[in-house]
């Protein structure tokens, strides 16, 4: 008899009812969790494996891809010079509850763990109460989605959370969130050594991951970040100035983008500080400075870019599409949810692109005051 793979059992893993009992989610937890330690897997395609289930089991809204889409309506997919377009309806849905309901992504009668963002302090309470309107669908997870697999990593000494995102922007998309409750902001070296982490967790070259600063195409205030196993084409964009103190350049990019690449031989804590003072020389300019910043490990490099952003009107979206732009985006691959913006944009040239990222860049003048800490 053939033998089977733990990729194959855990893709075959159904209930034994509707809906996932604790021990049957545990039980898949745990082959997981030997795929992520096995010899020659890692993280990746642990993620990938559990991604399949997720979508086989229908938890997955749409799939926007050019291969393998489930309908002809469930992607529409163009390249336009180095930008990728993606029509991506199922990010219309993300917060609609009736419908998450209906689609059986939630349970009848999901139970809400609600948030509070005030006066720069961030809460939770585990019901609506008094000021506290806002549903955490992080936090929620566990209770609200019956069939949900949640795979708890440890990135450095923090522990994260792992799951399928429902509201998929492409191959392999995981939310992965903090266990405490932090807010969706920078903190200072953790943002990005959490972030070479999980890059180095993955073990698999094809995944990129973001993170969305608050006003910068956040939809949640509970610190995560997000990964897929898609290319992001800023990692192919050209160098137009190298800052050979901190070796951080500037990209040939529609707007201001910092890389740094970190060697597995380097000290990755120096080399990060230099991006660390960076990103705090920005946002220590104005409450309204927020960022974005795009994560790859491939052939031993561990790469950063980083993308300023103001959060103010007119910054958080282009006036041409009408959902807000994140860091997936900023770095190329266009997310539309709105299927005649995408019908629109998909016949304009790469300079039209072009034109619709540069009215978010943050004024040429601030930039300027930023890169001279890099000089």
């Amino acid at each position: 008899m053939p033998r089977i793979t733990l990729e194959k059992k855990i893709h075959s893993k159904k209930p034994e009812t509707g809906f996932f009992t604790r021990i049957e989610k545990d039980e898949l937890i745990q082959l997981v969790q030997k795929l992520v330690d096995m010899k020659g897997k890692g993280l990746g395609d642990a993620l990938t494996a559990l991604w399949k289930q997720q979508k086989h089991m229908g938890f997955i809204l749409g799939n926007p891809r050019p291969k393998g889409a489930w309908h002809a309506d469930d992607f529409l997919y163009k390249e336009i010079g180095s930008f990728t377009l993606v029509y991506s309806p199922a990010r219309k849905h993300r917060g609609d509850v009736r419908f998450l309901i209906k689609r059986g992504i939630l349970s009848e009668h999901p139970r809400f763990v609600y948030e509070l963002y005030e006066k720069g302090s961030y809460s939770h309470y585990p019901e609506a109460h008094h000021e506290y309107k806002d549903k955490c669908f992080l936090c929620s997870a566990d209770g609200a989605n019956p069939n949900e697999i949640l795979l708890p990593q440890i990135l450095c000494d923090a522990e994260f959370i792992y799951g399928a995102n429902f509201a998929t922007l492409g191959h392999s998309h995981f939310t992965l969130w903090t266990r405490v409750p932090l807010l969706q902001t920078y903190w200072s070296m953790d943002t990005l050594q959490w972030l070479c982490c999980h890059g180095d967790k993955l073990q698999n070259d094809d995944f990129t991951t973001f993170f969305n600063g608050l006003g910068a195409g956040n939809s949640i205030r509970h610190y995560h970040y997000q990964t897929l196993r898609e290319p992001f084409p800023i990692f192919n964009a050209e160098i137009r100035t190298e800052f050979k103190n901190s070796k951080i350049s500037r990209l040939e990019w529609p707007m201001p983008a910092y890389r740094m690449d970190i060697h597995e031989k380097e000290n990755r804590c120096d080399r990060l500080s230099y991006m660390d003072a960076l990103i705090q020389a920005w946002l220590q300019m104005s409450k309204l400075k927020t960022f974005n910043l795009a994560h790859r490990t491939a052939e031993g490099i561990s790469t950063i870019i980083f993308i300023p952003r103001v959060n103010i009107a007119g910054k958080c979206r282009p006036s041409e599409i009408g959902n807000n732009f994140g860091g997936c985006e900023v770095c190329g691959r266009i997310n539309i949810e709105d299927k005649k913006d995408f019908v629109k944009f998909k016949k304009s040239d790469a300079k039209k692109i072009e034109d619709l990222m540069e009215e978010l860049a943050p004024r040429s003048g601030h930039i300027d005051w930023l890169e001279s800490h890099l000089s």
